[in-house]
């Protein structure tokens, strides 16, 4: 830890208040009260589950156009909060959450012609939060995977892929500067794999042509207390907690270097054609390098699923915990029977696919505590799809047992979690197709009297 960048983001958080009350701040015309609320509903959400803004340099520079801030990125973060806001005014049509923030849009693709010219940090970020706050509209699906790649170009283009204290024509960096080039990478890392696993499309930035470490010097956010005052909470009794956001996202970076070999080593084209030896070498490799993640997860973002009650983890950290069971589900699912890497090995494919359930039905119930904490009609859209994951297993469960069954009422949960999620983002209506159309092929019915996710 860096106690240089501890005290300054301390600082630097008093200086909010500040500079908002002196009226220094630059909202780009947005009226204060509105841009404010909009800044705090991003700290408190999406800031948390990738870390791209760094929050001390932002809201300094936000009140004295220094390098760190810039319109682009302030509209950036204005389009991602509107859909969580309850303020109607923020929508072009009140009934539709997915025109929330859309003269925010306009307002990026104005200053975004303007950005071209020449790679920044900042631009960088922008394209980066525009692509999370897009792919989840359903219908943008293209505009998300642009953005990336401009993002994933830009990164390229001034060096943000090698570690700055090995090059020596940036010897001039601060100490904060250096902080930020590795977030802004490693958040880049993330995305680019997540948009990978939504998208199915070849990641693109790959940890051979990247050296930059994981380390995290400015630690002041792990330990603050974080309070879920941007959901939509269904348990009024959680009070708060750490946010712990530094090392789940130190570990979310970790886990993707093992997707990013996972989509590498089993996804990639013509791999069903190698012999099942050199396949099941690769299984049994990477799934080493899981187990070996899960056995050195911090015990502040473990969770016992079977034993766990004081629901006191906050979302970013179920998240984290989701999308690992998705990991262990496409590392296992090309070995079952169906799968397109199956294996002349019957253990194999029997053990993959145990491994696939027991995923799946841990999702299930970090989802139900997900939906028991915070609600799921607003999570982000990892949630949905690790739940779009977890109900492609339980179909095939179900297909193989009569009802009522366990795979059954998980699968229902699944649909129910689907479908709350739905109207926040838009995207989550094909998995729900998707899922529905993969019952009736395996004549599944998961009707049943009302489930409950308590």
């Amino acid at each position: 830890m860096s106690t240089m960048l501890f005290a300054e983001a301390a600082r630097q958080r008093q200086m909010e208040a500040v500079n908002a009350a002196r009226g220094l701040l630059d909202f780009d015309g947005v009226d204060p009260e509105m841009g404010l609320h909009l800044l705090n509903l991003h700290w408190n959400r999406q800031h948390h589950s990738f870390l791209v803004t760094y929050r001390p340099a932002f809201m300094r520079d936000m009140a004295c156009q220094g390098p760190y801030f810039s319109k682009i990125l302030l509209n950036a973060i204005y389009f991602g909060s509107a859909k969580f806001s309850p303020r109607l005014d923020l929508r072009k049509d009140p009934q539709d959450v997915r025109t929330a923030g859309w003269r925010f849009r306009q307002r990026v693709r104005e200053l975004l012609g303007e950005a071209m010219d020449q790679s920044k940090i900042t631009t960088i970020q922008a394209l980066l939060q525009m692509t999370n706050s897009l792919f989840a509209l359903g219908d943008e699906q293209s505009a998300a995977w642009l953005y990336a790649g401009l993002a994933f170009r830009m990164i390229i283009d001034i060096g943000i892929h090698v570690d700055a204290t090995l090059m020596p024509n940036v010897r001039g960096l601060q100490e904060e500067d250096i902080e930020i080039r590795r977030r802004v990478f490693w958040s880049a890392f993330v995305i680019d794999k997540i948009q990978s696993l939504y998208q199915g499309r070849p990641a693109t930035l790959q940890v051979s042509q990247c050296d930059v470490p994981t380390v995290f010097k400015d630690e002041y956010e792990e330990l603050e207390t974080w309070s879920p005052f941007a959901y939509s909470s269904g348990n009024l009794s959680f009070s708060g907690s750490c946010s712990h956001s530094v090392s789940t996202f130190t570990q979310l970076c970790r886990l993707c270097i093992i997707l990013n070999q996972i989509l590498n080593k089993l996804y990639k084209e013509k791999r069903a054609v190698e012999g099942p030896d050199a396949l099941t070498k690769d299984l049994a490799s990477l799934e080493q390098e899981l187990t070996r993640w899960t056995d050195q997860l911090p015990v502040h973002l473990s969770l016992d699923l079977d034993r766990h009650a004081t629901d006191s983890s906050p979302p970013h950290v179920l998240s984290l915990l989701a999308m690992a069971n998705v990991i262990s589900i496409l590392l296992h699912r090309p070995f079952v029977s169906d799968g397109h890497l199956h294996s002349t090995s019957p253990a194999v494919a029997v053990d993959s696919f145990k491994k696939c359930a027991a995923a799946a039905t841990n999702i299930v119930k970090l989802v139900k505590i997900y939906d028991r904490t915070f609600s799921v009609s607003r999570a982000p859209y990892l949630i949905s799809y690790a739940t779009y994951v977890a109900a492609t297993i339980h179909v095939r469960i179900a297909s193989t047992r009569g009802a009522p069954s366990e795979a059954h009422e998980c699968l229902r949960t699944c649909l129910k979690v689907l479908r709350q999620n739905s109207e926040t983002n838009y995207a989550v209506r094909k998995a729900i197709f998707v899922i529905e159309g993969l019952m009736q092929r395996m004549h599944v019915d998961a009707a049943s009297p009302q489930v409950t996710t308590e």
